[in-house]
C-alpha cells in the first residue's frame, strides 16, 4: 500500500502532523534543554525523519516509534534498538561490513524492491524492508536507497564495528570515544581509536583488496569508528589545494584528520600538511572550535603509532600534547 503515492505517509508521522499535533511535547522538550521549538524540530528531524515510501511522492516521514518515544521522554536517544528490528541482521553481517560506507547510495531493481522475499539473500532488500534504508530517488529501472537519519546510521555502525575489530566490548570503547570527541580531548581520542583499530585483524588490514594503499584501509576503518561514535563524517573532503583525509563533526567540535604512514613522514608531515594547505580554514566560521589531528600509522597496518594535534582558537594554532 505504501508504494502508492496517495498513501506514502501512512506508515509514519509527517512534519505537518508533528508540528500541529505535538506542540505541547515539543515545548516541554525545548524547555528541558533550553531549545526553541525550531531547534527542537531540527534535532528531531535529524535523528528520526527521512523515510520515503513512494518514488512518486517523496514526502518525508518520521519513524513513529522513535519519535513518540523521544517526545514522551523529552529525550533524543537511540530507541531503534528496542524495536526488535535487529533480529535478522546477523544474516547479512558480512555484506554490512563490506559495504557500510556505501549505504548513502545503494542501487536496487525497482521490481525487486517491491518483492516481499527477504530470504532471497539481497541485503539491500532486507535493509529496506526493515527500515535501515529508505528511498532516495530513481535511476531508470532502479531505485536509489539511502540511510534515512542519524539514529539508523548510528545503529548500523554500532552493529558493524564488532564485526570489523573482532571484539564484543566495542561499545565501551565507542562510548569513551564519543565522550572524548565531545570534550575535544585529543589524547583520549587517539587512545580510543588506537584501542579499536588494534583489534582489527592484521591480515584484514594487510590483504583487503578493496584498497590499493594502506592509508586507504586506515581511512576506511577510522571513518567507521568515528561514525559509530556519533560523528558526521566525510572522507576525502575536497579542497582547492588538496584533499582532507577525514572531516568529523561532533556535537561540540569539528575535527580535521590527516593520516600518514610512518615511512611517509608520520605525524610531523601530516600536521605540516594541515598547516601548509590550510585544511581547517573552511570550518573556522562554524560556531564549534576546529581541531586538527595528525595520525602516524604503522606501515604494515598494525595500528596508530603517534599523533599530533592543534586547536584552532581565534584562527591561531594552539598545540596540544601528542604523547600516547
Amino acid at each position: 500500500l505504501s508504494f502508492m503515492p496517495e498513501y506514502a505517509p501512512v506508515c509514519g508521522i509527517t512534519q505537518e502532523e508533528l508540528e500541529s499535533q505535538f506542540l505541547p511535547e515539543l515545548q516541554r522538550m525545548g524547555a528541558k534543554y533550553n531549545w526553541s521549538v525550531e531547534e527542537t524540530l531540527a534535532k528531531l528531524k535529524y535523528n528520526y525523519d527521512g523515510y520515503h515510501f513512494s518514488q512518486l511522492n517523496m514526502v518525508d516521514v518520521y519513524n513513529p516509534y522513535s519519535l513518540v518515544k523521544a517526545l514522551s521522554s523529552s529525550s533524543i536517544e537511540s530507541y531503534w534498538i528496542e524495536s526488535g528490528a535487529n533480529s535478522l541482521l546477523p544474516t547479512f553481517v558480512s555484506s554490512l561490513a563490506d559495504n557500510i560506507l556505501n549505504y548513502q547510495n545503494v542501487s536496487i531493481s525497482t521490481r525487486e524492491l517491491k518483492s516481499s522475499d527477504v530470504a532471497s539473500g539481497n541485503p539491500y532488500l532486507f535493509l529496506y524492508q526493515s527500515g535501515y534504508l529508505t528511498i532516495k530517488g530513481v535511476d531508470g529501472e532502479n531505485t536509489i536507497l539511502t540511510i534515512p537519519n542519524k539514529e539508523i546510521e548510528d545503529m548500523l555502525f554500532r552493529i558493524v564495528i564488532p564485526l570489523i575489530n573482532d571484539r564484543k566490548d566495542s561499545s565501551t570503547y565507542l562510548a569513551d570515544l564519543t565522550n572524548a570527541l565531545n570534550k575535544g580531548d585529543c589524547r583520549s581520542i587517539t587512545v580510543q581509536l588506537r584501542s579499536l583499530i588494534k583489534d582489527v585483524p592484521y591480515s584484514k588490514m594487510q590483504h583487503d583488496e578493496r584498497f590499493f594503499y594502506m592509508e586507504e584501509k586506515y581511512r576506511f576503518v577510522i571513518s567507521i569508528m568515528l561514525i559509530g561514535a556519533g560523528c558526521q563524517v566525510n572522507q576525502e573532503y575536497p579542497m582547492e589545494d588538496g584533499i582532507i583525509d577525514i572531516v568529523a563533526k561532533s556535537n561540540n567540535f569539528i575535527y580535521v584528520f590527516e593520516l600518514k604512514l610512518k615511512k611517509n613522514g608520520g605525524a610531523k608531515a601530516a600536521i605540516e600538511q594541515i598547516e601548509h594547505k590550510n585544511y581547517t580554514l573552511p570550518f573556522e566560521r562554524d560556531s564549534r572550535p576546529v581541531i586538527a589531528i595528525a595520525l602516524e600509522l604503522d606501515d604494515d597496518g598494525k595500528g596508530i603509532l603517534d599523533f599530533d594535534s592543534k586547536l584552532i582558537s581565534n584562527n591561531n594554532f594552539i598545540p596540544q600534547s601528542h604523547e600516547i
